[in-house]
């Protein structure tokens, strides 16, 4: 009998030290002679904090789905997951490109993206799933196996991971200086993120301590909601920093308001 797979409790006691993990070299990044780095660590561990608990329940839960179905039906759902991926990401990027040098309108340029985005996915899924039903079953054994399919579908992430940084640094003409700094943290911190995620997505927690585990997870993510919160609120610099420099924990911060309110630095007078 398998062993249950727990979600919950693991993903509150491991979002905590994910987050520590991959704010680190952010936290590296943002302190200098003003702010200290025991200062910025908590606080961008903190903004990430609850996004990556959830990610790694979402892996969890995707461990206990493929763990329930039978080898060769979890091979064709990471089969099918890779190929979606290579056939949406190109069709999506293209699309972006062709409408970002016709359209001129934000609002009717967005509106036509989703829409036919949608579109595009779902022919991307009816692909994915058409070849899982009619290549897969031709491939030899070894292909597969449900190992084989995950390291095909990890590729196929990185290759999205790869296509997104290329896009970043040529988009906007000549590559910037400031802006490859900026891709490249953005890949240090999403990378420590993932490895992190995943590694909690494999790591158990024996049964009869799930409940320690949940409580002291959620205090741990409470504790340094608390922290990030009260930091950046009363340290402008602060806020300033993380959005400068560590543009993975900015990107979340900002849904939540971070950086509205931050003011522009002062202004050198000659």
């Amino acid at each position: 009998m398998s062993r249950s797979i727990l979600i919950a409790p693991v993903a509150l006691l491991a979002g905590p030290l994910a987050a520590l993990i991959a704010s680190a070299p952010a936290a590296a990044r943002v302190a200098d002679e003003r702010i200290a780095f025991l200062a910025a660590w908590p606080a961008i561990a903190g903004l990430i904090g609850v996004p990556l608990a959830g990610l790694i329940a979402a892996m969890r839960l995707a461990r206990r789905s493929l763990g329930d179905r039978k080898p060769s039906g979890a091979a064709a759902l990471l089969w099918g997951a890779g190929v979606w991926l290579c056939i949406s990401l190109p069709a999506d990027a293209v699309l972006a490109t062709v409408l970002k040098a016709t359209t001129h309108h934000r609002a009717l340029g967005g509106a036509t993206f989703a829409a036919f985005a949608l579109v595009l996915n779902v022919l991307a899924v009816l692909a994915a799933w058409r070849f899982t039903v009619s290549v897969l079953p031709r491939l030899p054994p070894r292909a597969k196996s449900k190992d084989f399919a995950l390291v095909i579908a990890v590729a196929a992430g990185m290759l999205v991971l790869s296509a997104v940084i290329l896009g970043a640094l040529g988009a906007g003409g000549p590559p910037d200086a400031a802006l490859a700094d900026r891709v490249f943290a953005l890949l240090v911190d999403g990378s420590l993120a993932v490895a992190a995620t995943a590694l909690a997505a494999l790591w158990d927690v024996p049964p009869k301590r799930a409940p320690v585990a949940a409580w002291g997870g959620a205090g741990g993510l409470a504790l340094l909601g608390g922290v990030a919160l009260s930091s950046l609120v009363h340290s402008p610099s602060l806020s300033r920093r993380v959005l400068e420099q560590a543009p993975f924990a900015a990107a979340i911060g900002q849904t939540v308001g971070l950086g509205a309110e931050v003011p522009p630095p002062p202004a050198r007078h000659r």
